[in-house]
């Protein structure tokens, strides 16, 4: 039996393939570099390429309302303060997120009720989630975990055959691209919010869209993120108008250049989701018997995922997770254990009691957690392995990886 690397053997892998992103042209440089010579540099000063940006966005998802933001927790925190969440407003939101999809909740004082996930996936339990609304409910927030997408069109018809009015905000920072019913995510809630931070599928480097069908919650949104010159130009509401001069607070508008990178790669946008699907159909054919893992590739049939990130599950009990990844390291694997934890595990949530947020705050010494279980986002955190998401393997590179890790089942016993 052929030695593990991790015990001084031949490496399965000669040359780990190199994970880039995002794809930067000579083109797309040539682009921003004659934006800072025409000196578009300030929505204020010049803002076509913003207007580009959510003119594209506009379209792509038929949606009539967009503003391009500073990054994803800007249009999160704007969202919430533009819809009306207060203290002790009661909203429902997923606990296996990025934090930054919840954190900007205890600035309101906002009332948090934690749903789980569905078993064995990253996604927001509908069922538990039709458990914990309430008449009270004035948000349910839902993230489109590692580009898969969920079934929101499920949790609005079951909202509106109830007669509940909570709205739905989509998280679609990992998402872009996915689809529901061959509907884009960021088109099925009331309000949605994207992220061209550096990892996205489009990014900006730093940045982010809040998308809007309220036409109020707009103008709202606009005196909270963009100050005087885009209130004066777009605000009709009688009653907003009286703070276009004063703004209500922020200036979290997106940089031009961000948006000027963001609008270079958006053409490539399809193509770039494309090939990370291709990627894992190739993942799909030469990973469908290694026992130790089971790749996530599609979890509901009506959904087409964007993949912000390969997933696989561990499944295999006999050898402890750290060990089994340690030893597809050694074999020239590039996985790690996912670093996403439940959110109702985090002290800051075990001691938030739906008052808003102050520096005393972090004065005071953090309790033991007593936060109720939540299975199924606690199991799954535990064992979720996580690969790049490639934008240009190979076939020959993926049946290398599926051999190093056959390598490592094999040997498993070694690892005990």
């Amino acid at each position: 039996m052929e030695k593990l690397a991790l015990f001084g053997g031949k490496k399965a892998i000669d040359t780990t393939p190199e994970y880039k992103w995002p794809i930067i042209t000579p083109s797309d440089k040539d682009y921003l570099l004659k934006m800072i010579e025409e000196n578009e540099i300030s929505y204020n000063f010049k803002s076509e390429e913003i207007d580009r940006l959510e003119m594209n966005f506009k379209k792509y998802l038929k949606m009539p309302y967009c503003l391009a933001l500073n990054s994803g927790t800007s249009a999160l925190y704007t969202a919430f303060i533009a819809i009306g969440i207060s203290e002790g407003d009661e909203v429902i939101v997923p606990s296996y997120t990025f934090p930054a999809t919840v954190i900007p909740l205890i600035h309101m004082g906002a009332k948090i009720i934690f749903a789980d996930s569905e078993n064995n996936t990253p996604l927001i339990s509908i069922e538990d989630v039709k458990k914990k609304v309430s008449k009270e409910t004035k948000l349910i927030l839902v993230t489109h975990m590692d580009g898969f997408p969920v079934q929101v069109n499920l949790i609005r018809a079951w909202l509106k055959e109830h007669e509940y009015n909570a709205l739905i905000l989509e998280d679609c920072a990992q998402a872009i691209g996915a689809e529901v019913d061959g509907v884009k995510v960021g088109s099925l809630g009331d309000l949605a919010i994207f992220s061209f931070q550096q990892k996205k599928l489009l990014t900006g480097g730093e940045g982010g869209l809040l998308i809007i069908k309220n036409k109020e919650y707009y103008e709202r949104a606009i005196l909270l993120s963009y100050l005087q010159k885009r209130s004066f130009e777009e605000i009709s509401d009688g009653r907003l108008q009286q703070y276009c001069y004063t703004g209500l607070g922020f200036n979290f508008r997106i940089h031009p250049l961000a948006a000027g990178m963001v609008n270079q790669q958006f053409s490539k946008m399809d193509n770039y989701a494309d090939k990370r699907r291709q990627n894992m159909r190739m993942f799909e054919e030469s990973f469908n018997s290694i026992p130790e893992v089971k790749l996530i590739g599609r979890i509901h049939e009506n959904t087409l995922p964007s993949y912000f990130s390969f997933k696989f599950l561990y499944v295999d009990e006999a050898v402890d997770i750290t060990k089994y990844v340690e030893a597809l390291n050694a074999e020239g694997v590039p996985i790690v254990v996912s670093t996403t934890k439940p959110l109702h595990l985090e002290p800051i949530f075990s001691n938030f009691n739906s008052n808003k947020f102050s520096m005393d705050f972090l004065n005071k010494k953090l309790t033991s957690q007593f936060a109720d279980p939540l299975i199924y986002c606690e199991t799954y955190s535990k064992k979720v392995l996580r690969l790049p998401a490639y934008y240009d393997l190979t076939k020959d590179q993926v049946i290398e990886f599926a051999n190093a890790f056959r390598k490592v089942g094999k040997n498993k016993n070694s690892l005990k």
